[in-house]
């Protein structure tokens, strides 16, 4: 049932011409990622894509590449722990 799982997420993105650089950003509700409340030494286990371009030619980078032609391997997955004041 993961698939029907919504965020409910906001994006936002920037461009500067000038530098040919764009910017985004995504925020996304804590309630829809951990039903812990979020603390400072808490780890979570996540993963980032970017795709660029379309098939058949598509690339995909990943920051903790999974070994997998599937992405979703939570296995492989980075560890991002949270730190706070």
């Amino acid at each position: 049932g993961g698939w029907r799982w919504n965020s409910g997420f906001e994006v936002k993105a920037t461009i500067d011409k000038a530098r040919k650089i764009w910017y985004g950003a995504m925020r996304i509700p804590w309630k829809t990622i951990d039903r812990r409340p979020p603390r400072s030494g808490q780890e979570l286990r996540i993963n980032f894509y970017r795709f660029q371009g379309p098939p058949p030619d598509r690339k995909s980078v990943a920051w903790q590449p999974t070994g997998s032609r599937s992405n979703h391997v939570p296995e492989a997955f980075g560890r991002l722990r949270l730190e706070g004041n």
